[in-house]
């Protein structure tokens, strides 16, 4: 079964590699194209050509960090709906 993560450079995102590449039966692939919301259709297209079965979602923006409210709702709830 082919995997793709996205975020895999963060705390989530490389914990869930780790996992899933030492599963049987997963191909696993890490994408660590930056997500512009801005430019969220080429985003998609990209994941889209990975032709992946699962794709696991691990971006996500932190208050603690003190992100922009506009990014933390771009990132944390329209990213999923337009994965979707």
């Amino acid at each position: 079964m082919k995997l793709l993560i996205l975020g895999a450079q963060g705390m989530l995102g490389q914990m869930a590699y780790r996992y899933f590449s030492g599963q049987a039966g997963f191909s696993v692939t890490a994408l660590t194209l930056r997500y512009e919301v801005s430019n969220y259709i080429e985003f998609i297209e990209h994941v889209n050509a990975h032709r992946a079965d699962i794709v696991l979602n691990c971006i996500g923006l932190i208050k603690q960090r003190r992100p922009v409210p506009k990014a933390l709702y771009d990132i944390n709830a329209r990213l999923p709906g337009q994965l979707a």
